[in-house]
């Protein structure tokens, strides 16, 4: 569980660093065994579950962590996965509730910062994950 967590801080620092630019204090861990939430915002808090992950990405990417190549099609998946969760999380800060306000500011955000996750995306890698102390 312990390697799960540092995978997806991993990918949110990356993410918080490289492409929204934002603290990563705003970012937070959770696991929620029983709950169907992957994520949440939390008066600008971002909160992820990592079960979500746990179940749905880290055996199918345990074969790629020391693959110094973002071509990966489930390292390629899971960033962009996350980005678009962090893009709605983030949509969240404008508008609490999913109406027609919420997906303007949901493709605001997606489309401002589709060129950065890119960016991103091309030199990612999971290779160093372990070496950063921050779980």
């Amino acid at each position: 569980m312990l390697d799960q967590a540092k995978q997806l801080a991993w990918i949110l620092r990356g993410l918080a660093n490289y492409v929204f630019k934002i603290p990563i204090e705003t970012l937070h861990l959770y696991r929620d065994i029983n709950g169907a939430r992957i994520a949440f915002n939390d008066h600008h808090a971002l909160f992820f579950n990592l079960r979500y992950y746990e179940q749905v990405f880290a055996d199918e990417v345990q074969p790629y962590l020391q693959a110094t190549s973002s071509s990966i099609p489930i390292i390629y998946t899971i960033v962009n996965f996350y980005f678009m969760l962090t893009c709605h999380e983030l949509a969240h800060n404008f508008e609490a509730a999913h109406n027609s306000n919420f997906i303007h500011h949901l493709e605001t955000i997606a489309v401002k910062f589709m060129a950065e996750k890119d960016l991103f995306l091309q030199q990612f890698s999971f290779q160093n994950y372990l070496q950063n102390n921050f779980v």
